[in-house]
């Protein structure tokens, strides 16, 4: 792991998530570069997305 990545790398969520924010998917896996134009406001909403995907799935 490198601390200063800007490459994330999560488990991959549901299709819907992943094709909205084009997510590049391998296997049960999924990675996110954060790149410099990329707000905090656009983060927030990705998590915000992200979570509510998983809360709809339980």
């Amino acid at each position: 792991m490198n601390p200063w990545s800007n490459t994330i790398v999560i488990d991959r969520p549901n299709d819907t998530i992943c094709n909205y924010w084009s997510l590049a998917c391998e296997g049960d896996k999924a990675h996110i570069i954060i790149m410099q134009h990329v707000s905090k406001e656009h983060i927030d909403l990705f998590i915000e997305h992200l979570l509510d995907s998983q809360r709809n799935m339980n």
